[in-house]
């Protein structure tokens, strides 16, 4: 993969910001980038180092170039080098480090603890550590620490050992519940995360001076440092998660920070593809840049009252696609205008048949989200038509009712009609039906006593509508793609050619442990073979990659040249693949990093978590991995999961199609070219259909 990685023309540069500004790009090394954060469920996301990296580029009016390194040590080597202008990570200051460059003004201020298992005897003394195990992170801070504590009190016998920087807290909280005298040294910042989503740990209070969190520059960038520090000081707003406040605009601007109560929901605030998203959480972050706040989003669990929350003075402002309605008008709280009309519309599967009247539901049973506004009309409905309607359990989430509609589970579902046209276009056994009821507003809530942000909202919305702003978030996130009219069938010639890119996609395999033929499936599934293709979620060419995740591994987008999308989708999965090395099976490998490739990796970690909670193999996908990862779709799982939500259906439905197209692709190559290769079936579990079932045109 060597060639790829001159696809961004890498050069040294060790001058400051006039030198740096001559270049027209800001080098950020990161050790990061492309591992996915946690969700964050009560955190100011605009304080996140890539955001504030991305932006504090544009705040120069430079161009932002991504580059990916190991480790801290290695961005600190190549910074010095000359081989990028900063460092935008998480990186702690040390005395050997100040040496080496410079810090900017703090980002953060943290402190080390010790972590063990929820059952685990914590220390009686947590100065005496006698036969224990300490954990640390291979060359950081905390392992310089532990073998220094071990090498001074030799009668303590106390184990240390190195763990590798990508060791996962999730894997390494599990460690110390299965092994009761090991203690993990871990920062506040990791602390404070696993606290939003696990309570199987116990914490040891050490007595540390702490330290902070800055980027770091070259020495002699008085320039560099001298902006840095001015962005610093106007975009990291100090301002509590817990404290509540009831402010209106003036104090909210003196504050900094803004903060948003929605849910964890695909309709409003999630995270896909290592990227924060979400309908609401789009307009509440614009709303938030355009006043230069920074975005505190609160994920409230959908068993707690939004709009108590927002009495509470536990939030500003609700932004959750709020169905506008009397009975929540009468809770204190005040609508903006609104910024959708939404109908509802029953929607069922093939086994069911389409719905187009209420007749047609006899005999059926229509399944109802909890606390739905619609529930009413169903059951006015059922009296009148003969039919049952059932209410699904209050952590079931709509997708989550929507993906059992379509594997025929449940007979039929009332939806809003903008998630029911955008879940058709995703599964191909779910039917539109009729419409329950008129479209209803909705619309972003506010305290009655905060007259002055309901003004700034409205204004906002209808500077959106002018602009176009907010019909192209509403159409990114609910408007289906156009159908495709291509199929595998109609994807290969006579002479055994599968896509146009046959070539490109040999070439870029060569050296890895991908068979082309399931590039191409992956290619076929991402793209339909369009270069030009582009996502609701930004992702660019045949492959799909995410900007970001192209320029860390040093593509320049755009991607819609074949041979750059290729080769950058080609190292992105055997940068994933390398992830899952205690994976054993080749087969499995494949099926994980597939769906890792369209979820993100880390709601397959929490599958992979979550499958072994349940009792079925982690290092499995299809009937075990694949099951868990359809149970992120349902809040009581993905409460405790350290990604949240995931659109677990999406990757499940992509393994499978890819899966599929694959299988048939080697049975075209086998029937039509003197060329076919035979071991590719070492891929393919014994499970599958034989490919000669696929008969070829």
């Amino acid at each position: 993969m060597k060639e790829a990685r001159e696809e961004v023309a890498r050069y040294i540069e060790t001058g400051d910001l006039d030198a740096i500004a001559k270049r027209g790009t800001l080098r950020i090394l990161t050790f990061s980038l492309m591992e996915n954060t946690e969700l964050p469920r009560n955190d100011i996301v605009t304080r996140g180092h890539i955001q504030m990296a991305q932006s504090f580029a544009e705040w120069l009016t430079l161009t932002p170039e991504w580059i990916l390194v190991d480790s801290p040590e290695a961005a600190i080597e190549a910074l010095r080098e000359g081989k990028g202008d900063l460092i935008g990570d998480n990186l702690s200051e040390t005395k050997r480090r100040h040496a080496l460059v410079d810090f900017s003004k703090p980002l953060a201020a943290v402190n080390e603890f010790g972590l063990i298992g929820k059952d685990a005897k914590a220390p009686d003394d947590p100065d005496n550590l006698t036969g224990r195990k300490l954990l640390a992170r291979k060359d950081s801070l905390f392992s310089e620490w532990a073998e220094r504590y071990a090498k001074e009190n030799p009668e303590m016998h106390i184990d240390v050992e190195e763990i590798p920087n990508d060791a996962r807290m999730d894997d390494l909280v599990d460690r110390i519940n299965a092994e009761p005298d090991s203690i993990l040294i871990a920062d506040s910042n990791e602390v404070n995360a696993l606290k939003h989503y696990r309570d199987d740990f116990q914490v040891l209070d050490r007595e540390d001076e702490g330290r902070h969190i800055a980027w770091a520059l070259r020495k002699e960038s008085p320039q560099l440092i001298a902006k840095l520090n001015e962005f610093i000081t106007f975009s990291v707003a100090k301002a509590s998660t817990t404290t509540r406040f009831s402010d209106d605009w003036d104090k909210i601007k003196k504050r900094g920070v803004i903060r948003m109560l929605t849910r964890n929901s695909p309709e409003t605030y999630y995270i896909w593809r290592g990227r924060l998203m979400g309908f609401d959480f789009d307009l509440a972050r614009q709303f938030a840049l355009n006043n230069k706040l920074g975005l505190q989003v609160v994920a409230v669990p959908s068993d707690i009252d939004l709009l108590q929350m927002l009495k509470e003075g536990k939030g500003d402002f609700v932004a959750s696609s709020l169905t506008v309605t009397p009975e929540r008008e009468g809770q204190g709280a005040t609508f903006t205008a609104p910024y959708v009309k939404v109908g509802t519309n029953i929607l069922s599967n093939k086994q069911t048949g389409q719905i187009d009247g209420p007749e047609k539901l006899k005999g059926k049973v229509l399944t109802v989200r909890y606390h739905s506004p619609v529930v009413s009309q169903a059951r006015a409905l059922a009296e009148q038509h003969g039919f049952e309607v059932q209410i699904a359990p209050r952590d079931i989430s709509t997708d989550a009712i929507i993906s059992k509609v379509a594997s025929g589970e449940y007979d039929a579902t009332i939806v809003d009609t903008n998630l029911a046209e955008i879940s058709i276009s995703n599964f191909d056994t779910l039917l539109l039906g009729m419409k329950v009821g008129g479209e209803k507003p909705q619309a972003m809530a506010v305290r009655d006593e905060n007259p002055a942000l309901a003004e700034e909202l409205n204004t906002f919305i209808a500077k959106a509508e002018k602009s176009g702003f907010l019909d192209k978030t509403y159409d990114t996130y609910f408007k289906p793609e156009a159908k495709h009219a291509a199929t595998f069938k109609q994807s290969y010639d006579k002479s055994g050619a599968i896509s146009p890119f046959d070539d490109i996609v040999k070439k870029a395999v060569e050296g890895t442990d991908f068979d082309w033929r399931l590039i191409v499936a992956q290619m076929w599934q991402e793209s339909r073979f369009d270069p030009k293709a582009k996502s609701h979620a930004g992702a660019q060419g045949l492959m799909q990659v995410m900007p970001a995740t192209a320029k860390g591994m040093g593509y320049k987008p755009p991607l819609y040249d074949p041979k750059k999308s290729v080769k950058a989708g080609v190292e992105y999965m055997v940068w994933v693949e390398n992830r899952f090395k205690d994976v054993i099976e080749p087969e499995d490998k494949i099926w994980f990093t597939l769906a890792s490739y369209n979820a993100g990796i880390g709601h397959v970690f929490d599958a992979r978590r979550l499958a072994k909670q349940q009792g079925w193999n982690k290092d499995v996908w299809f009937g075990n991995v694949e099951k868990a990862m359809l149970l992120l779709e349902q809040e009581k799982y993905f409460r405790k999961a350290r990604y949240g939500y995931a659109r677990g259906s999406e990757p499940v439905h992509y393994v499978k199609t890819i899966r599929e197209h694959y299988v048939a692709y080697a049975a075209v190559a086998k029937a039509l070219s003197p060329f076919y290769d035979p071991e590719i079936y070492r891929y393919i579990p014994i499970y599958l259909p034989s490919p000669r079932e696929f008969a070829a045109p």
